[in-house]
């Protein structure tokens, strides 16, 4: 099992407000992309493991260590893609979202690992959704861009049959490195001004 690390101070505020109330579930977050057009499904779900295998802050389990807030690397393979064919239903765009509703507001064990939920839905013959579910503690606002920005790419290499392109990015030690220098910094000090 890998070694526990300390969370960035940005994990810390929201591990710090979830103690306040461990049952609260607004730090659920989630996107609903919309396709319409061609879509090579099977690509698509490759490409999409493929992206989790590429972004391990997303296999993060939590937990306290002395008291102190720690976090490491689950050791487990990604979550598998839900996939859904919604084509039948009466109003298979209101089916899909109540699913993801669903989806996102469920808490997630974050003592067990990918504090994250992929879905991909048939809407039509030619119209999809893709659900990104995930706890605020692996994953914001400027984080999913980038997830979905190397989707793209990633769908991209299947479809074409190619390799897959390396998309990792920092690893968290050299994060928290950066951070504690960071903090340690005079422009941190000016920052604070």
């Amino acid at each position: 099992m890998a070694e526990w690390m300390p969370l960035t101070q940005a994990q810390q505020g929201i591990w710090f407000a979830m103690q306040q109330s461990p049952t609260r579930l607004d730090f659920n977050t989630g996107e609903w992309f919309e396709i319409q057009g061609e879509l090579n499904p099977a690509a698509l779900l490759a490409a999409l493991t493929q992206l989790l295998l590429q972004t391990p802050s997303l296999a993060m389990v939590f937990g306290e260590q002395q008291g102190e807030p720690r976090q490491r690397h689950c050791g487990v393979r990604p979550p598998g893609v839900q996939r859904l064919d919604l084509r039948h239903q009466p109003d298979p765009w209101a089916a899909a979202l109540a699913w993801a509703h669903q989806q996102v507001w469920h808490a997630y064990d974050l003592s067990a690992g990918w504090p994250v939920r992929l879905g991909l839905a048939r809407l039509g013959e030619a119209r999809w959704g893709l659900l990104v579910a995930a706890h605020h503690l692996v994953l914001d606002g400027y984080g999913y861009g980038l997830l979905i920005q190397q989707l793209g790419i990633l769908y991209q290499a299947a479809c074409r049959g190619q390799a897959w392109p390396d998309l990792r990015q920092t690893d968290l030690p050299t994060l928290l490195a950066q951070e504690a220098a960071y903090g340690q910094s005079a422009v941190a000090e000016q920052d604070a001004a």
